[in-house]
């Protein structure tokens, strides 16, 4: 009696494994390389596409004899703005 049992647990454990193996082996799956375009992003093609973006101007910060001194930078295409000017103090 208990050797029935054993023998139908072992052949019902080895099927719960076998079985997933066996149909995932029928199922077929490709993957292929996917080639990538590298577009330069150029003012004149973006302003043709009606994209116009604005550009990101920001201040730069610089000590200058003690004192802090600040001046417009454009980080979009890489230039000065302006002169060097001593950063106003606020007081509260």
């Amino acid at each position: 009696m208990i050797r029935k049992s054993l023998k139908r647990n072992i052949l019902l454990v080895a099927s719960a494994v076998a079985i997933p193996f066996m149909i995932a082996g029928t199922c077929s799956m490709s993957s292929y390389a996917c080639e990538v375009e590298i577009v330069e992003d150029d003012k004149d093609i973006s302003v043709e596409k009606g994209v116009a973006r604005s550009p990101i101007i920001e201040y730069r910060y610089k000590m200058i004899d003690g004192v802090l001194h600040w001046r417009l930078y454009n980080y979009s295409d890489g230039y000065w703005i302006g002169e060097w000017e001593p950063v106003p103090i606020k007081t509260p």
